[in-house]
């Protein structure tokens, strides 16, 4: 069976940030065709497909979790197509916490392995004093129809103890369409008054339609945008955290349709919103599908469809 490669990251869930400055919003200046100050997204390549006719997409789906039950937990829908095609999937989530809670969470009843991503950064703004978000690899775990999360660390409550924000899965899998080039980055970008920048390389001709997804924690309605190549996709107030789920709204997985060409540069901006930004696919539509199967060895090494 053909496997993703997923590259090798530094895992920095040992860095905590001190304290963090709260910047004034009348001292953040924007321009109408995007933000105008921004540092680099500390967001790295868990995967890089690129198409050479095999025929693969990708699919997100995300649910809210704070505060529906202590532990708290919920549900993701999957197509019945992506679910039997999985070729790779990923669960990505933020817990707010003052340390790092013991590991309960299941996908499906099956025991989680976190592996942090990115920094542990400041709360987004709550008391607890630190956000660690983490990945699973649920590859092979995924069914159609619905998945169940359980036992994710949450006291029920606000501002006291553990609470995780929500989760999105991610899944890449084997389709009879379009062929797609994908990219998946993943970190933890914590924006308070401030703007991060994600520069992504894909290898398709420019002027090609895409589809943009960012994943993170936090959304609520204040200013904040999204934006690709410096312009706005969602308006004034991207992050609302209105993923479906039973928990009270604080994820958010938005997905975007644009054009690569440029810089090809993703950036979140938050004036008096506070996010963590985790995860961003970016889906670039390539050719059609080949009908002949390809060789095994051809999937990591000749072609390096993932790297």
């Amino acid at each position: 069976m053909k496997r993703f490669a997923i590259t090798t990251m530094a895992l920095l869930a040992s860095m905590a940030l001190a304290a963090l400055a709260f910047a004034s919003p009348n001292g953040f200046v924007e321009k109408e065709d995007g933000p105008s100050v921004s540092v680099a997204s500390n967001q790295t390549v868990l995967y890089h497909y690129i198409p050479s006719g095999e025929c693969y997409d990708a699919w997100t789906g995300g649910v809210k979790l704070r505060n529906a039950g202590s532990p708290t937990g919920g549900t993701i829908t999957v197509p019945a197509l992506v679910a039997v095609g999985q070729a790779n999937a990923q669960l990505i989530w933020v817990i707010l916490d003052d340390t790092v809670p013991p590991a309960t969470e299941t996908f499906n009843g099956t025991p989680l392995v976190r592996i942090p991503i990115g920094p542990v950064t400041a709360s987004p703004c709550w008391p607890q004093t630190s956000a660690f978000a983490y990945r699973a690899d649920v590859t092979g775990l995924v069914v159609p129809g619905v998945n169940t999360l359980s036992g994710f660390p949450d006291t029920g409550v606000s501002f006291a103890g553990s609470n995780t924000e929500g989760a999105s899965l991610v899944v890449a899998y084997a389709t009879n369409g379009v062929d797609k080039e994908l990219i998946l980055t993943v970190g933890n970008d914590l924006l308070i008054g401030s703007t991060a920048s994600l520069g992504l390389a894909p290898v398709g001709v420019p002027g090609t339609g895409a589809e943009l997804v960012f994943i993170g924690a936090d959304g609520q309605a204040a200013p904040d945008e999204v934006y690709w190549n410096g312009v706005s996709l969602a308006g004034t107030d991207a992050w609302l955290g209105i993923d479906q789920g039973p928990g009270i709204g604080y994820w958010d997985t938005m997905e975007f349709g644009v054009t690569i060409g440029g810089l090809n540069l993703a950036e979140s901006t938050c004036i008096s919103d506070c996010i963590n930004w985790v995860a961003t696919l970016l889906k670039v539509k390539s050719g059609g599908c080949q009908t002949v199967g390809v060789e095994e060895n051809t999937w990591g090494g000749v072609k390096k469809l993932f790297r």
